[in-house]
């Protein structure tokens, strides 16, 4: 897709325990989205104290590299912990089926903060993901990434990803734009 980094990566980066801790102040504003109903990877992480880089074991080891950088490492038991809490069997996933589950919930909430006045315009918010986040620029950001997919398509993928949880469900503005064939941009 295109982002600096993986999101395993960027947790070891951020820190487990960062991660945790930003999730559970997210949860308590937006419960109704972002509450999860149950233990996720990142949880058992940090409850086997799996910081990430902070102790050099997280979704990755850490291991210094022959310029003395910590370089991440595969680490079977990070798999191991990881499938302690999967919920259903081992399978692959279609890259595209990747890119929808960790984009769509993203790009919602951003359309959030513009229903909600937390942000003005479509321009700013990308911009802000973009300069703020590191939302891959050539895609334009994330109201350019939903004008670009089709907004009507958008919300049909948001339709099909609901079963995995309020953040995906699409949000009313953006269905109302879909309805009236409007777009973010031009």
């Amino acid at each position: 897709f295109g982002w600096p980094m993986g999101p395993a990566y960027l947790m070891d980066v951020v820190g487990i325990d960062t991660g945790v801790h930003g999730a559970e102040v997210m949860a308590e504003g937006f419960p109704d989205r972002m509450k999860p109903d149950f233990k996720g990877s990142i949880q058992v992480m940090y409850e086997n104290n799996r910081l990430g880089q902070k102790n050099d074991v997280g979704f990755y080891k850490y291991e210094l590299d022959r310029k003395g950088k910590k370089a991440k490492v595969v680490d079977p038991t990070a798999y191991e912990l990881v499938a302690s809490v999967a919920t259903s069997e081992k399978r692959e996933f279609d890259p595209q089926e990747i890119i929808d589950r960790m984009m769509l919930a993203f790009c919602n909430e951003t359309v959030r903060c513009l229903e909600d006045n937390i942000v003005a315009t479509p321009a700013e918010a990308d911009m802000a993901m973009i300069m703020g986040v590191g939302f891959p620029p050539f895609r334009g950001g994330p109201c350019r990434y939903i004008d670009q997919t089709g907004v009507a398509e958008y919300v049909a993928l948001c339709d099909k990803y609901a079963h995995l949880g309020k953040a995906y469900e699409a949000p009313q503005s953006l269905r109302d734009m879909a309805a009236n064939n409007k777009k973010f941009y031009g």
